[in-house]
């Protein structure tokens, strides 16, 4: 979690188990990260932690 802190406002991919996001890094929480997904759809995603395989 403290290591994501430094990434804040930057773009960053997070893998999960289910496949992998592309966005800026909005919050980091205490379960989870928010990340705005990129291109003309652009939404929030809120991912949970015990989903993500790594980020980078």
């Amino acid at each position: 979690m403290e290591h994501l802190m430094e990434h804040l406002g930057e773009h960053i991919t997070v893998v999960t188990k289910c496949g992998k996001l592309e966005g800026k890094l909005c919050d980091v929480c205490i379960d989870h990260l928010a990340l705005m997904t990129h291109g003309s759809h652009s939404k929030k995603a809120h991912v949970l932690y015990d989903q993500i395989c790594y980020f980078m």
